[in-house]
């Protein structure tokens, strides 16, 4: 069976097509999308700092990054990785803070980057699967 278009109708056929490629190339990217959020949170949940005393909150911070969705329609979708526990420590823990004690200034710790690196690493490898599925 041949697939026929009459000259007539060959723009509408064309404009399904390229709306039909259009979503399935946006529903391959949101997948593709919230992979790369779990993957950063995997990421970030490895490489982040940890509470090497003994107390009850060692490793709350590694421990507490999160992804959500934010807002997600047929051809958008934003997912938002962030800590849900120890928000407040993001910050100070990836570029560091002086350590005050009674008002006096005692020490610097001088911060671990764990952000920085575990986003640049998702969004390299996001933009790989971008150019591939695009593609295909």
């Amino acid at each position: 069976m041949s697939n026929a278009v009459k000259i007539d109708d060959m723009a509408k056929v064309l404009a399904q097509q390229l709306q039909d490629y259009c979503q399935d190339v946006t529903d391959g990217l949101k997948t593709d999308i919230k992979a790369a959020a779990k993957d950063t949170v995997s990421e970030l949940k490895a490489t982040s700092p940890k509470d090497k005393r003994k107390t009850k909150r060692r490793g709350q911070y590694a421990k507490g990054w999160k992804d959500t969705t934010v807002f997600e329609s047929d051809l958008d979708i934003r997912v938002e990785v962030h800590n849900k526990t120890d928000y407040q420590l993001a910050h100070l823990l990836e570029f560091g803070h002086e350590i005050v004690v009674g008002g006096k200034v005692v020490g610097h710790f001088d911060g671990t980057p764990h952000i920085r690196p575990a986003e640049e690493k998702m969004e390299e490898q996001l933009m790989k699967k971008v150019k591939v599925r695009v593609r295909k």
